[in-house]
């Protein structure tokens, strides 16, 4: 059956670093390190990050430019429902 959704990371800062977690595009669900899906019973591959803020945004985009394991990577930052 053909997926409808992107699998993705969401990152963000964790100390000073940069922490990507995975999750299934089909039910949003947060992947093991297999990054299998129990749920859809499927084997996800995550290439899509979504940032939580600018700080991790900003580190993810170095990542996908100068690293050649995230050349095929895309990004985008989460709006934020709520004022600060």
């Amino acid at each position: 059956m053909p997926r409808n959704k992107t699998d993705y990371f969401i990152a963000e800062m964790e100390n000073d670093e940069i922490a990507l977690k995975p999750f299934c595009g089909e039910c949003d669900t947060q992947l093991n390190e297999t990054y299998y899906c129990e749920k859809c019973n499927q084997q996800c591959k995550c290439t899509h990050i979504k940032c939580k803020d600018e700080k991790s945004y900003s580190k993810v985009s170095v990542l996908i430019n100068q690293n050649e394991n995230f050349k095929h990577f895309t990004a985008e930052m989460l709006k934020s429902i709520y004022k600060e």
